[in-house]
This record gives C-alpha cells, sequence and structure tokens, in this order.
C-alpha cells in the first residue's frame, strides 16, 4: 500500500487530493478492523491517543495532518514484518534514543543505503557489527575498542548506571547554604549553626555518617548535547527558526514578542538557531500516596522550546535538574538550591559547551538561556521574590497596586482592575455592578527588569517592602532584559476560579464565596444595598436576599 501521503501537507493544493485518497485508504483499512466503530486517531493532534469515530477522524487529519513517522499502522491492525525497519517503539512517538539509533548517527551508518541500493537489516546486527563495519582505525588500540563494546553491551541492560549521572550536595536543614564550592568541607552552618549531619549520627560507634538534607543535582550540559545526538531530535531542534508556519497566528512561544525581542537583544545567541532556549518550572508535590502526610518535595524541570509544541510538552524531553528534598519546601530560600543550576547557566550564556550535532555531522558550540519561568502564584512569589500576599499582592500592577481591606472577612481585596480595560470601555462607567466608583485611570507600567532593580535598590528588602529578596535569576547577564520573566500556569487558574464560580453559584457549603462576612462587607463598604442583609419583619433575624 502506497503511504508516500503521510508525509504531504493537508494544506498544499498540490497533493491534495493525492492526500484525501490515502486518508480514505487509511478508514478504510482501519474500521475494517473495527468492532465499535472507533479508533485511535493519528492525526498530528492527537498522536494515537484519543478513539474518535471515522467522521472525526477525517476532519482532524485533513485539517491536521497525518502523524509524521507513522508508516506501520500497528494501532490500526497492520502486522509488524522482521523486515521492517521501524519497531513498535518508534512508532510510538519521536523520542527514540536506544543505542542503535546513536550509534548509526555517530557512524554514518542507516537502515537503507540507496546509494548503493544496499538493504541493511537493522535487527539482524547488533551495535558491534555496525561499529566493525564502520571505520575503526579511530581508536587507538584493540584494547580500548573492547572497552567500547563493553559500555555497549552495558546499555543493553535495563539500567545503565554510567549514563547521565546526578549529583548528591548536602544542604543545611534551614535551608541557609549548600555544602559545596567553598563550603564543601564544613561541619556547620556558617549562618544558623546547625550541624550538617543528623543528631543520630555518630563515628565513635563506626556508623556512617548521615547528611541532614541532601539535593539532587542533574547537571544540565551532558542532557542538553544528549538530545542532539540523536539525528530525528537533532533536526527538531531548529524547528522553531526552520519548521514554524510564519503567518503571524500564535502557535509557539517563538511567535511571541518577548522571543522576537530577546533575539533582537541578543543576535549573537539567535543567529545559531540550536542554541537552546529554556523554560524553567517547579512546584511542590507530595512524593507519597497518603495525604495524610505532610510533605513537600520541590522538582525543577526545563523544558527546550526549540522542539515544536507537539514534542517539547512531551514528558520524555522534560530535563529534571534539581531535587529539592522535603518535608518542607523551601520558600524564598529556592535560591539557595538553584545555585548549581544557575552557575552552569551562566557558562552555557557565556561560553557555551562543544557538541556532536548528528544531523548535520558536525560539532558546534551549543548555548542555552532561560526564557521565563512557569508556576503558580505562591511559587511565582519564591522565584521572583515579589510577595504574593498582602497589599501589594499584583505583580503587574507592583507598588500602585489598589487594594481594600474587608474588616469583616479579614482579608484584602482588589477591585480596580478597570484600570486595564480599553478606555472606551463601557465596564469602566459602571457604579452599581462594582465598587460604587468610576474608573478613569490608566493601566500601571509593567515593570521590566531595570525598574524592578531600583524597585529593589529604593525600598529595600523586606521591612515592610513587597520585596522579600533578589532573585538568583537576575545574576544571568541577560535576564533584566528579558520582556516576559515570570508566568502562571493556566491549570491552577482555571481550577481556582472555576471552583470559586461553582461554588458561589451552586451556594456549596464552605466553597461559595457569597457568605455572611462577604455581606457584612458590603455593608461596610456602602454599596450593593440590594445584597445588604435584612431584618425580618416576623422573626426579628437577619436573612439575605
Amino acid at each position: 500500500m502506497d503511504k508516500s501521503w503521510i508525509s504531504y501537507n493537508p494544506n498544499n493544493s498540490l497533493n491534495k487530493e493525492k492526500y484525501i485518497r490515502g486518508v480514505t485508504n487509511f478508514l478504510d483499512f482501519a474500521f475494517a478492523k473495527s468492532n465499535d466503530g472507533k479508533i485511535l486517531c493519528p492525526c498530528t493532534n492527537c498522536v494515537n491517543c484519543k478513539w474518535r469515530s471515522r467522521v472525526d477522524i477525517y476532519e482532524h487529519l485533513v485539517h491536521f495532518g497525518f502523524q509524521k513517522g507513522y508508516v506501520t499502522w500497528v494501532f490500526h491492525g497492520e502486522q509488524v514484518s522482521s523486515s521492517s525497519s521501524q519497531s513498535v517503539s518508534q512508532v510510538e512517538g519521536e523520542f527514540d534514543h536506544d543505542i542503535d539509533t546513536l550509534i548509526h548517527d555517530a557512524f554514518g551508518i542507516h537502515p537503507t543505503n540507496e546509494s548503493d541500493g544496499a538493504n541493511l537489516n537493522v535487527e539482524d546486527k547488533n551495535p558491534k557489527a555496525f561499529i566493525d563495519e564502520a571505520n575503526t582505525q579511530q581508536f587507538e588500540d584493540d584494547s580500548n575498542l573492547d572497552k567500547l563494546y563493553q559500555l555497549l553491551n552495558e546499555a543493553e541492560q535495563n539500567l545503565y548506571p554510567g549514563c547521565l549521572s546526578y549529583e548528591k550536595i548536602h544542604a543545611c536543614p534551614n535551608d541557609c547554604i549548600l555544602y559545596w564550592r567553598d563550603s564543601a568541607n564544613a561541619q556547620i552552618c556558617s549562618k544558623c549553626g546547625m550541624s550538617r549531619w543528623k543528631l543520630n549520627s555518630n563515628d565513635n560507634e563506626g556508623r556512617k555518617k548521615v547528611p541532614a538534607k541532601v539535593l539532587r543535582w542533574f547537571p544540565l550540559k551532558p542532557r542538553l548535547q544528549r538530545l542532539f545526538l540523536s539525528s530525528k531530535i537533532a533536526s527538531s531542534m531548529t524547528w522553531h527558526k526552520d519548521g514554524r508556519t510564519k503567518d503571524g497566528l500564535m502557535r509557539h512561544p517563538a511567535d511571541s514578542f518577548a522571543w522576537k525581542y530577546f533575539d533582537s537583544q541578543h543576535p549573537d545567541f539567535s543567529c545559531d538557531p540550536r542554541n537552546v532556549r529554556l523554560g524553567l518550572a517547579s512546584d511542590g508535590f507530595n512524593p507519597f500516596k497518603t495525604m495524610s502526610i505532610s510533605h513537600s518535595t520541590w522538582p525543577i524541570v526545563l523544558i527546550p522550546y526549540n522542539l515544536p509544541p507537539w514534542m517539547c510538552m512531551k514528558q520524555p524531553n522534560f530535563i529534571l535538574s534539581l531535587l529539592i528534598p522535603g518535608p518542607k519546601g523551601p520558600g524564598n530560600k529556592l535560591d539557595i538550591y538553584m545555585q548549581p543550576l544557575v552557575e552552569e547557566l551562566k557558562e552555557l550564556w557565556e561560553i557555551g559547551v562543544k557538541t556532536f550535532d548528528a544531523c548535520k555531522k558536525e560539532s558546534f558550540q551549543m548555548r542555552a538561556a532561560i526564557m521565563w519561568t512557569i508556576n503558580d502564584f505562591p511559587a511565582y512569589a519564591n522565584l521572583s521574590g515579589w510577595s504574593t500576599k498582602g497589599r501589594y499582592a499584583c505583580p503587574c500592577c507592583g507598588l500602585k497596586t489598589a487594594s481594600h481591606w474587608l474588616r469583616y472577612s479579614r482579608k484584602f481585596c482588589y477591585m480596580c482592575d478597570r484600570r486595564w480595560l480599553e478606555p472606551t470601555s463601557k465596564w469602566r462607567y459602571n457604579r452599581g455592578e462594582f465598587d460604587g466608583t468610576q474608573e478613569f485611570r490608566a493601566p500601571p507600567e509593567l515593570p521590566n527588569g531595570a525598574s524592578v532593580l531600583r524597585q529593589l535598590e529604593d525600598h529595600g528588602i523586606g521591612n515592610g517592602s513587597p520585596w522579600k529578596k533578589k532573585s538568583i535569576l537576575f545574576t544571568l547577564p541577560y535576564w533584566q532584559h528579558n520582556v516576559l520573566r515570570h508566568n502562571l500556569d493556566v491549570m491552577h487558574i482555571e481550577k481556582n476560579v472555576c471552583d470559586n464560580i461553582i461554588g458561589t453559584l451552586l451556594h456549596l457549603d464552605g466553597k461559595s464565596k457569597d457568605n455572611d462576612k462577604a455581606r457584612y462587607d458590603l455593608v461596610d463598604m456602602n454599596i450593593r444595598s440590594q445584597l445588604h442583609p435584612t431584618m425580618h419583619p416576623s422573626k426579628g433575624k437577619k436573612y439575605f436576599a
């Protein structure tokens, strides 16, 4: 069956007819083996993860296109032959890092060689056979070659101990310092005086000392280099420059103003599309199944934005950089644990690291930069240093945040967000539905890196200032020039807003925001008189509309 149509662009009118014909043949083949009228959708959006009807799949394939590389339809009834050069694991996605593929890339040996008509069967040859066919003169002697074969055999095992290891760095139990660099041999914390070791550690009894807290650091450089060792991943690392549709629509962070401004500010970095753009995400989680145990472990995860959207947000391409132990979250001392990562990021920006590109068969000096962070609102405070609680909780309005203390609810509310509306918006002049005032003010100017540093100098840290620290990310040479330094993740915003709206509409006990205290606050603010508590004429009790 002809499957060349899979690689066609469904929006290209030249191949449109052949592509539609191929889609129809695929649907006939797949639904002939379906019992319930639904199959997995192989479009680039669903990637064989969602069950859909024939009509829906047809629309998806015509609109989104067919999943690239899915040429052996193992999820739709096609059998995998022994001579097939594509295994089931390869069909599942574009994340193959198997040792055979890496050897093919390194030695220039591929499953098919059209130049001489040779047809190599990957499954019939082990890695040693491929190397024997390649030029082995690069090895100084047979002993080095034997060592290589031994490493390859170890790589075929379920666990390869020498591959992408991590380092353990002892930490103060009060999150004051890390025991590394100049403090690597210290026995007590230079700030709080706490011992480096757990109290039950005793050398006199012949027991090994146990550190009170251990940070796991997964060095970034080898993990970024590994992305380029696979020709498939290496070719995708320039997608943001070469493969992206540039029609003005927002489909990828590369379409954003923040990305383009970064390119304009750092042309020496952006001139090579292989230089890695990273997002940094962090949040605490409970690693134990039972929620009765209070424990918060904080991973620091990096996302490579060079890849297309359907790859960069897949778990195999997430890069775990740090694992901060509990039982309590680091809070504003998160910067203490980020020191190894930030030092590495400085080197990757200023110097880079020599990396082999398996796609272009050449080495280049790879550099990397953090574009922004992604987190929920409390973690926003830990990473940025701006307090997201109290009178100045809004990081966009900053020191111009308009807040009001609710006397009965005992918390701040923020009711002046109409400043962000268009000047002609009718909601600016609506008194009754808001706080009884009209809004004529312009929106406050968004803080940039330079203004943040000025605020830190003028207002200081702590002692009533909303700034709790100067973020360690400002030690990166480019950070203060980034237009967008911190993002809020959509999941928490959608969940919290939805919970509050549903709880209020359904008047769920304990979840509704329309409660007695809220009504008394309306009386205190002298607004929304129709919602004020009213004395019942016969019972002498207050009731609510």
